[in-house]
C-alpha cells in the first residue's frame, strides 16, 4: 500500500465517521433528556401517591390546622397540608434529601374546587381540591401533574 492509497482510504473513514458521529450524540443528548424526564415525572407522581394513600375525612370531621413549615411530609393528614410546599432540593417523605435532585426543585399547590364546575372556591368545605405539583429545573418548569382529589 501507497502513502497515497493510505491517506485516501484515511479521508474516506474520517468522512464516514463524521457522517455517523452526530446521530450517535444525538442520541446520547436524548438519552440523557429522557432520564431528567423520568427523574422529574418520579418526583411528582411521589406526591400524587402520598395523597391517594391518605384517609378521606368523614362529615363532621374538624380541619386540622397546616402544618409548620419543615414538618416532614410523613406527618401530612390531608391532601390540603401539601398546599405551598416548596422543597429544594426535593426531599423523601421523612426530609431527606433526593439524591441527584440537587438542581431540581419542587412545589405543590393544592385548591378547592366546585364539584360541579371545577372552578376554584374559598369554601374549606368543598369535598374535591386540585393538586399541582409542579417539578422545576432553574427557573425553567419542567414537569407539571396536575390532579384532582376527594376528601370525603
Amino acid at each position: 500500500m501507497t502513502l497515497i492509497e493510505f491517506l485516501l482510504a484515511l479521508l474516506i473513514w474520517s468522512i464516514a465517521l463524521a457522517n455517523l458521529l452526530p446521530p450517535v450524540w444525538r442520541a446520547v443528548r436524548n438519552s440523557a433528556t429522557l432520564a431528567e424526564r423520568v427523574q422529574t415525572r418520579m418526583l411528582a407522581e411521589e406526591i400524587r401517591e402520598e395523597i391517594a394513600a391518605m384517609l378521606r375525612r368523614s362529615p363532621g370531621d374538624t380541619v386540622s390546622p397546616p402544618p409548620v413549615p419543615g414538618t416532614p411530609r410523613s406527618s401530612y393528614s390531608a391532601p390540603t397540608d401539601y398546599d405551598g410546599l416548596e422543597e429544594k432540593p426535593p426531599k423523601d417523605p421523612i426530609g431527606h434529601d433526593l439524591p441527584g435532585t440537587a438542581h431540581l426543585k419542587r412545589k405543590v399547590e393544592v385548591e378547592y374546587v366546585d364539584v360541579e364546575s371545577l372552578a376554584v372556591v374559598s369554601d374549606d368545605q368543598s369535598e374535591l381540591v386540585r393538586v399541582r405539583v409542579r417539578v422545576f429545573r432553574g427557573d425553567n418548569e419542567v414537569e407539571l401533574l396536575e390532579f384532582l382529589r376527594s376528601l370525603r
